[in-house]
């Protein structure tokens, strides 16, 4: 439903059907006089439907009079209408203000807050911060900058590295990232090793604590130990250390996928239609009745919104809703060059969100294979250094021997 449509149903409007052997000259007054005709349809060559606003209506008297065309209402629509058939039952006119003013709220303010992610920082502390930077329950959605919010969290706790603020419908989900407690880190009794996160050739060691187990231009696989934690010692005997540190080794994304050179594309039309349902305690309530598709080629999109009720002390009301655009397939054809190059910029955006960012990209390359007359296969591969190391707890009773174990018991 477009913003027009809303104004009308709000305004008022009436269909009418004109009759006359002047049709042409009745459309053309009402255009010099500005009054506006939508939905106009002929049917037939002496008359038309058309809808028209109420105040539009009222002016059309003098025009039918002046071009012998005869005016009737075939249904009225909208709001006054609507007010009028029950201006005497005014607890359901009540009745339906007070459930748009709720609604209304549900869906503007905030709701819910959900946090995730905080291990050291109490949920409460963050609620509070929150607070004080505008985010709440009972906050308006509207008001709500969730960069300014980001900026300003972070700015005011020391041990939030970073945070997310993501607000749909009446709800706000809030991901934290905590900062790393180095002093804990490197003071912690707990022995690791230090393992490959991925495949690489190794190009620079910086060990602070650990025996180092690789050297460099070794090849690893992931998983593969590169610093151990139980340091054999000639005058101490094995020792298990906190092993930390940094081992930076040249790795490689890569991705390929066909695309062929024969391919549909969808042309949008314009229309849309949405179809909105209520869950309530449990059991789905459809407000719309045809259960098929209502157009042959069309993109569904379905959405779903919590709404709280009292602070969540009952259960709470789901609005899902789909929209469907519809679409006509058009058959189309690209060069191969234009195929090497539209699968270049999607496979190298996609290898990028997979690679760390703290990572050095050194090279990308592009390959591509034809594949007959109708498609070509394109590969990219993105070569980096990064830091491999990750931090893997060892357990002491598995790297003791035997012997240990019998002279312990």
């Amino acid at each position: 439903m477009s913003v027009s449509d809303i104004l009308g149903y709000i305004r008022g409007y009436v269909v009418i059907r004109a009759e006359g052997c002047f049709l042409e000259r009745f459309l053309n007054i009402c255009m010099r006089r500005g009054i506006l005709l939508r939905n106009v349809k002929r049917r037939g060559d002496t008359c038309i439907d058309a809808c028209i606003s109420i105040q539009g209506f009222k002016a059309l008297r003098q025009i039918a009079k002046k071009t012998k065309t005869r005016v009737t209402i075939k249904s009225r629509h909208g709001l006054p209408f609507f007010l009028y058939r029950y201006r005497k039952r005014r607890p359901v006119i009540v009745g339906l203000v007070l459930f748009a003013a709720v609604l209304w709220y549900l869906s503007t303010h905030i709701m819910g807050i959900d946090i995730v992610g905080n291990e050291r920082i109490p949920t409460a502390e963050i609620e509070r911060g929150l607070k004080a930077v505008g985010l709440y329950r009972g906050a308006a959605t509207g008001k709500i900058e969730p960069k300014s919010v980001q900026n300003k969290m972070m700015t005011g706790f020391d041990d939030i590295a970073w945070i997310g603020i993501n607000i749909k419908g009446s709800r706000a989900y809030i991901e934290v990232k905590e900062r790393i407690d180095t002093k804990r880190i490197e003071g912690t009794d707990i022995p690791c090793n230090l393992v490959a996160a991925r495949d690489g050739i190794i190009r620079l060691l910086e060990v602070k604590e650990g025996q180092t187990i690789v050297k460099i231009n070794d090849m690893v696989e992931k998983g593969d130990l590169l610093v151990s934690g139980a340091v054999d010692s000639t005058k101490d005997g094995i020792r298990y250390a906190h092993s930390f540190g940094e081992v930076y080794a040249d790795t490689r994304y890569q991705k390929s996928r066909t695309y062929p050179l024969e391919y549909t594309e969808k042309l949008y039309t314009g229309e849309e239609t949405k179809r909105i349902s209520l869950t309530l305690f449990g059991k789905e309530i459809k407000l719309f009745l045809n259960k098929n598709a209502p157009y042959e080629y069309c993109d569904k999109a379905e959405s779903k919104t919590e709404y709280g009720i009292f602070g969540g002390k009952i259960p709470s009301v789901f609005v899902s809703r789909t929209d469907f655009k519809e679409y006509v397939p058009e058959k189309k054809t690209r060069t191969l060059k234009q195929a090497v190059d539209l699968g270049r910029k999607e496979l190298e955006a996609e290898l990028k969100k997979e690679i760390p960012p703290d990572a050095e990209v050194k090279d990308v390359e592009v390959t591509y294979t034809e594949s007959g007359s109708k498609a070509v296969e394109v590969a990219v591969k993105i070569s980096c250094t990064e830091n491999i190391a990750v931090q893997s707890v060892i357990d002491k009773i598995e790297n003791m021997n035997y012997n240990d174990i019998n002279e312990n018991t």
